[in-house]
């Protein structure tokens, strides 16, 4: 990584070079200034990074402070879902940055990141919560935003957003499943999608209201498939006070990212539902240990032999996770 990984300076010039492959010249140099002022207020120094792919093409990305992920994990005697790295994981998606901050200046002004500057400045919060934007976003003009509200009387716990959209109020609980990069590395095959990944959200509503929709969205990195839809469902099956659950995979490549499971009193949210321009430029990046992976597959088979020795890649980093047609 580190003879591959080319660093600069977090500056408008260089952050207005990587905007001018998806906007125009004015536009770009619009959109890499706030995004430089937005960052700036934060106080916070985060690092361009440039990691080649192949000739002329390259993926832009940015880090700072501490991550839960590192390449170092892979000598640590820790959890397997740590031992990646990739956007999502412990690189911030510049695109995605700038979608929060026009977003952010809309609703609530110049000044909006002072109002989100504690979950801003540390990077596993900031980019859980440059994803909750991103997820306020994805409706017909919200209004009357509130943000972490609880639902009951007698509860701490909160939901990421109320507003209100096209005159339906909703109540919208986000979450970013990082380590659902195991399924984009294993496949179908070797990897699940986990019940664990709907924990910590029945609570979230103790109540629903008829005037209102109680909705999760959730953000995955593996394609959405069957196995997607039949968890949703059945976690819907066991909570009467969640209305619906949409999903959004940045790893569908040219296909459609979301995936809709609503109760019948909720079918009218894919009506409220809107995706933003240049939606397209999410997508799923990963690179991860390619021993720790045939490790999985071997136990998932039941195999006690250790596959990393027969395709000899005991301490190398594996695979470079593209979808195919991604407009870098």
């Amino acid at each position: 990584m580190d003879e591959t990984t080319q660093q600069h300076p977090f500056d408008a010039e260089r952050i207005t070079w990587i905007f001018s492959r998806a906007y125009g010249t004015e536009e770009a140099n619009r959109r890499a200034k706030n995004v430089v002022a937005d960052v700036e207020k934060l106080g916070i120094t985060p690092t361009l990074n440039f990691l080649p792919l192949q000739e002329e093409s390259w993926i832009p990305y940015y880090t700072f402070g501490e991550s839960d992920f590192a390449l170092e994990n892979l000598e640590k005697d820790i959890a397997d879902t740590l031992k990646a790295v990739g956007l999502g994981l412990n690189w911030g998606d510049l695109h995605l940055l700038s979608h929060a901050c026009e977003l952010g200046r809309k609703l609530w002004g110049e000044d909006w990141v002072l109002s989100f500057r504690d979950k801003l400045r540390t990077f596993p919060d900031h980019i859980a919560t440059i994803e909750e934007l991103w997820w306020l976003s994805l409706w017909h003009s919200p209004s009357e935003i509130q943000r972490e509200v609880c639902l009951g009387k007698n509860t701490n716990r909160t939901v990421d957003w109320r507003f209100k959209t096209c005159g339906q109020l909703i109540n919208l609980e986000v979450k970013l499943r990082p380590k659902d990069w195991k399924r984009v590395v294993d496949g179908q095959m070797y990897s699940v999608f986990h019940e664990s990944f709907f924990e910590g959200i029945s609570e979230k509503f103790p109540m629903r209201s008829e005037a209102e929709l109680n909705l999760v969205g959730m953000t995955l990195l593996a394609p959405l498939d069957n196995e997607t839809a039949e968890a949703a469902e059945k976690f819907l099956a066991k909570h009467e006070l969640i209305d619906g659950i949409i999903f959004w995979s940045t790893g569908m490549a040219d296909q459609s990212p979301e995936q809709f499971h609503l109760k019948p009193r909720a079918g009218h949210a894919r009506l409220l539902f809107r995706k933003p321009e240049n939606y397209y430029f999410r997508s799923t990046l990963v690179i991860h240990p390619w021993m720790d992976r045939e490790k999985r597959r071997a136990k998932w088979l039941g195999i006690k032999a250790d596959y990393s020795r027969i395709d000899g890649f005991q301490r190398k980093v594996g695979k470079i996770f593209v979808p195919r047609g991604l407009p870098r």
